[in-house]
């Protein structure tokens, strides 16, 4: 089983869960979820090679280049014919 299908499977019950109608129904999905994760581990510690070898960094947000809502004119309003 890859951890791609195990991560998707887990996302699917959180969501499940969150809109489930009744309690018996949110725990069952959580419990799924609960399962998947630890499969998850598990898989991950008997395989090395699934840990990130690098840690990016996380860069700021860059900063917007106007504040409009249109993106900047490249002829100046004054200079139009």
């Amino acid at each position: 089983m890859d951890l791609n299908y195990l991560y998707h499977r887990q996302q699917i019950s959180h969501f499940m869960a969150d809109n489930a109608a009744c309690r018996c129904s949110r725990l069952a999905h959580l419990g799924l979820a609960k399962g998947y994760a630890s499969r998850i581990a598990a898989m991950k510690a008997a395989r090395p090679e699934a840990q990130p070898l690098v840690q990016l960094a996380r860069l700021p947000a860059p900063e917007p280049a106007h504040s409009g809502l249109w993106p900047a004119s490249p002829v100046p309003i004054g200079d139009r014919p």
